[in-house]
């Protein structure tokens, strides 16, 4: 089931965005702490107790309580860095028993809870959670019980020269949780949060010293009291002499042109002295105690030597000089056989990588797995998006197909003379024989030769027989071809990467923007050729970037950043904002400067001004002086019929209103969304709860469903005397809508989203976009930022938002299927550049299919269609059935 429903507003009423997320509240306390005293009114904590905060320019600390102690009433958190951390350096390292210099975080913070100015205790532990930044592999957390004596305060949160606590530290159990640092404690003063590294210093065969360490975060999951584990793999050991071949072989050179090699067995052990797999990659670094001379061409490598085949990596090199190498990193997934390697041979860009092999005319991907009824002679093929429409170009990325068929990966091993061996991630390779195309236990040499517009032809040694994609289709999968001069044979070599993470804002009005806040800025705009609005950002660049619309927050993706920081400008003299505002981009260095002369941003702040702000609008124009033209400009978007869409200034009407969104990741659990009061607009929603399918059927007199649907002209064209539709067989519909009725169920109210309603006009429910659950007691929906299907069936119907008001959603109950489709058409996919894309569904249970909504509005038509220039949009969007009348004339039947 689904629907959608947009309607333009007539009326300008304009209502506030109701934030429904929790905000960070931050305490702070100009003055020092005059006593300590035992405080007796203590609240006692709810089921979800709020934590008293405090936050710093790049640390957010909470207090939450443990157990059954109670937070003061009243009681705000007092956090203040200790910028001098020096003096603690001594009494940390020698408390957790690590050298200084593998230190690479300490920094120290005086926290206390202060009620009515004074400091208090807690009467019980209390967790205290920390999100920070923490390099190092370890992480620590060291307690002063002593409160340190505090000599120089700031009017910010950091505070210097506070002397170390005279009694002895206590090192405190952690926790570590993406990037949250958590502990308990009974009582407050001065918390170091220390991070160090593991390493292990290796006097080579040689006599070069190598200081080797590994880094890893909290998803590596090492142990704690892990070590560090290195020993060289010198030449009487019987692995060497297979080392240097096989490195040799990966290169692409003889064994004797390899200039330096060392290998080394490299492990992460338990203490109880058992082998550590990290569960997350993770980097490791090497040292040399006398910097790596390379001579004259030389190119420097890892190769990593591990049970499922070799791998060449190229590291991250540190050098002081030319052809010098005094340190170098690089990432591991597995711990084994690591060698550093020189050579004067330099290796292609192809040796030691991984990629898809794609036809990038027919978007077919070469699959390792037979294609079936084959009988073994091809390989399957498929099918994937690309980030641009048509055919794969340089710089897109890659997804699979809706069907969600995981892609191949291949990698390719220099055999040399531009032969390679390519194998797939289970260790098998591509063969290309007479009469078919395999992959094989047995390496196989193949050709890969560039076709000179980035595409390659991959063949046999001989090269008379190519990989090809058979009849350039899916169906057809990948054959060996005698065929090797057309683009079924030529493909791209697309690596795996990570997808960019999203931009996430949650809609504000322009009255809500604040100091040093960073907001996406954006303004929907009709496009003529779909009938639709689109919403559209401006980036670091001024260019305009597509966005999405979900409810209450807008989501995109963009080469180049739309996050704005907001400057507010202050009087001299009093310091209070003087109505004079800047957007920032921190990217690009940029603030939004429109121009006469069509400059769109500059790199000089200008200054400009928020009509809609200073008028209590939700919108507002963004406009700054141009003195040279003696005007204000501010900026509109132009969307040509059918063709670009551009940011421009102007002045006058043409400067156009921005809604604002600010910049905060998706909510953990899922929120729900604000939405507006239609009952107090006029517009009237009747609720209908039938039994089952005969109820409808005995009334539309029909059950030829064609997927659920009633045939078209079922309907007559105009309601009865009493306002009901009337059925052909002669039944009148008020059986099934009258609010008399035994059916009906209440009236409803709080559907149409807020923040579309304040940005756009429009009273707005999409459930493609939002799940809404009715509640017939209260006669109000609830609408979640999350949707919903009834199904975990393969259909394309189930793999998007559908509406059913009488099942609520639980957020415990995941759908198999992830969000696919939009709501545009029959079967439209997403578009690939939309980050709800593959996003989480959730399964209704115990669905009710059989229900009925009806509402109604009165509304006035603006004469020619248009208000503010832009057409007056009535969009629908259902199925089981939706009829639309206007002055009681059926005018649309879906």
């Amino acid at each position: 089931m689904k629907t959608s429903i947009k309607m333009r507003r007539i009326t300008a009423l304009l209502l506030a965005l109701v934030l429904i997320f929790g905000l960070v509240s931050i305490a702070s306390n100009e003055d020092e702490p005059k006593e300590e005293k035992v405080y007796s009114d203590w609240v006692k904590p709810g089921a979800s107790p709020e934590p008293l905060t405090a936050e710093g320019p790049d640390y957010l600390i909470r207090v939450w309580p443990a157990g059954d102690t109670r937070l003061p009433e009243g009681a705000v958190l007092s956090a203040a860095e200790i910028t001098d951390s020096g003096v603690y350096e001594e009494q940390v390292v020698s408390r957790i028993g690590i050298d200084a210099e593998d230190l690479e975080t300490l920094r120290v913070f005086d926290l206390a809870i202060l009620v009515n100015g004074a400091k208090v205790e807690p009467e019980g532990p209390v967790r205290v959670e920390i999100r920070m930044q923490v390099e190092g592999d370890r992480v620590s957390v060291v307690h002063f019980p002593d409160a340190p004596v505090r000599r120089t305060q700031t009017k910010s949160v950091g505070r210097k020269g506070a002397a170390p606590a005279a009694s002895a530290p206590e090192e405190l159990p952690v926790t570590l949780d993406d990037g949250v640092i958590s502990f308990e404690t009974g009582s407050f003063s001065a918390f170091a949060v220390v991070g160090y590294r593991l390493e292990r210093l290796v006097i080579a065969s040689d006599g070069i010293a190598y200081l080797i360490s590994v880094t890893y975060t909290a998803d590596a999951q090492i142990p704690e009291g892990a070590q560090l584990d290195t020993a060289e793999v010198s030449a009487d050991d019987p692995r060497y002499a297979a080392f240097l071949a096989e490195s040799a072989r990966a290169v692409g050179c003889a064994p004797e042109d390899l200039a330096h090699s060392r290998l080394f067995d490299i492990a992460i052990l338990s203490p109880e002295g058992e082998k550590v797999e990290p569960a997350a990659p993770v980097q490791v670094r090497v040292e040399y105690a006398d910097p790596l001379q390379l001579e004259g061409d030389q190119h420097f490598y890892v190769v990593h030597m591990a049970d499922d085949g070799t791998e060449l990596l190229v590291p991250a090199t540190d050098g002081t000089a030319e052809g010098q190498v005094d340190s170098f990193t690089f990432e591991a997934s597995v711990f084994s056989l690591y060698g550093i390697v020189s050579t004067a041979v330099d290796v292609d860009s192809l040796n030691g990588k991984t990629f898809a092999i794609i036809n990038p005319t027919t978007l077919n991907a070469l699959q390792a797995e037979q294609q079936s009824g084959s009988n073994n002679s091809r390989l399957a093929a498929a099918h994937v998006q690309a980030s641009s429409s048509g055919s794969i170009s340089s710089g897109d990325y890659i997804l699979p197909d809706n069907a969600g068929t995981e892609i191949s990966f291949w990698t390719f091993t220099s055999a040399g003379n531009g032969q390679y061996y390519i194998r797939d991630k289970n260790g098998n390779y591509l063969n290309i024989n007479n009469n078919s195309l395999q992959i094989s236990a047995t390496q196989q040499a193949l050709n890969v030769t560039a076709n000179g517009d980035g595409r390659v032809i991959i063949t046999n040694v001989a090269g008379n027989r190519a990989v090809y994609n058979r009849n350039g289709n899916q169906a057809g999968g990948f054959q060996s071809s005698t065929t090797t001069n057309d683009d079924n044979a030529r493909f791209m070599l697309c690596e795996a990467v990570e997808l960019p993470s999203p931009y996430d804002g949650k809609k504000i009005s322009a009255q809500d923007l604040a100091n040093d806040q960073t907001v996406l800025i954006y303004r929907s705009v009709y496009n003529s050729t779909d009938d639709s609005f689109e919403d559209y950002v401006i980036d670091g660049n001024g260019n305009l970037v597509r966005a999405y619309d979900k409810g209450d927050r807008l989501t995109l993706y963009s080469a180049v950043s739309p996050e704005w920081t907001v400057i507010f400008h202050t009087d001299a003299v009093t310091e209070e904002p003087n109505g004079y505002y800047d957007f920032y981009n921190a990217e690009t260095g940029m603030y939004l400067c429109p121009r006469g002369d069509g400059t769109l941003v500059a790199s000089t702040r200008p200054g400009v001004i928020l009509n809609g702000r200073r008028d209590g609008a939700y919108t507002s124009t963004i406009e700054s002086w141009d003195a040279s033209s003696w005007a204000w400009y501010g900026y509109e978007i132009e969307h040509e019929d059918g063709g670009s869409i551009t940011l421009n200034t102007g002045h006058g009407n043409d400067s156009q209103a921005f809604s604002f969104a600010e910049i905060q990741p998706p909510p953990e659990e899922i929120a729900t969304v604000s939405t507006v009061d239609s009952t107090a607009a006029g517009i009237t929603i009747h609720m209908f709860d039938y039994p089952d399918r005969a109820t409808i059927t005995n009334v539309t007199g029909s059950n030829s469903y064609s997927q659920g649907v009633l045939p078209k002209t079922h309907v007559n064209p105009v309601l009865d005397a009493n306002g009901y539709p009337v059925f052909t067989n002669g039944k009148s519909g008020s059986t099934l809508f009258a609010p008399s009725g035994s059916y009906y169920k209440g009236d409803g109210n709080h559907l149409f989203l807020s923040g579309v309603y304040n940005s756009t006009g429009y009273y707005e429910y999409n459930a493609f976009h939002n799940y809404a659950y009715y509640n017939a007691t209260t006669g109000d929906f609830t609408v979640y930022q999350a949707i919903g299907t009834p199904s975990n069936a393969t259909n394309f119907f189930y793999k998007r938002g559908n509406f059913l008001p009488f099942n609520d959603l639980n957020p415990n109950n995941k759908s198999s299927n992830t969000n696919q489709y939009s709501g545009s058409g029959e079967a439209v996919e997403l578009d690939i550049q939309d980050p709800t894309k593959n996003t989480d569904l959730y399964l209704i249970s115990n669905v009710n299919f059989y229900f009925g909504m009806t509402m109604e509005a009165t509304f006035m038509q603006p004469r020619g269609g248009l208000q503010d220039g832009e057409p007056v949009l009535y969009e629908f969007n259902g199925d089981d059935d939706l009829w639309i009348f206007i002055d009681g004339v059926l005018i649309l039947d879906i």
